[in-house]
């Protein structure tokens, strides 16, 4: 099984090619200093038009969510977020590919996505 680090990489990498808004996301405590709360997603897309919060939790494949994980998760649901499960590059990139079509954002360039192709909504 590929490692939920590696995984993450891959996620990363990709995300880097795209014109979204996104960034890994720690959680707990470092010293006095609170990185992001208990359960958050590992990475967090902001998904255009409408800024809609996209949390990617990166699994392997036999990784399962600890309570404060499905505590987010409902949360972030229940105030109109985005939360996916993701344990393949390939279901990254469904994830995001789906939050487009759903918030309308599907002009915004995100490739390399495998089935579609997507130009960017921005002019300069």
């Amino acid at each position: 099984a590929i490692p939920e680090k590696v995984i993450q990489k891959q996620i990363i990498a990709w995300l880097k090619t795209t014109d979204l808004l996104w960034w890994r996301q720690n959680a707990g405590m470092v010293g006095h200093l609170t990185l992001g709360p208990d359960g958050i997603s590992d990475l967090v897309v902001i998904v255009p038009p409408n800024g809609r919060f996209l949390g990617l939790e990166v699994k392997s494949a036999k990784g399962g969510l600890r309570p404060s994980q499905r505590l987010f998760k409902g949360q972030l649901e229940a105030s109109g977020g985005i939360y996916r499960v993701v344990r393949t590059l390939d279901e990254a990139k469904e994830a995001v590919r789906q939050s487009l079509l759903v918030t309308g954002g599907i002009g915004w360039k995100v490739e390399p996505l495998s089935d579609i192709t997507i130009t960017s909504q921005i002019s300069n």
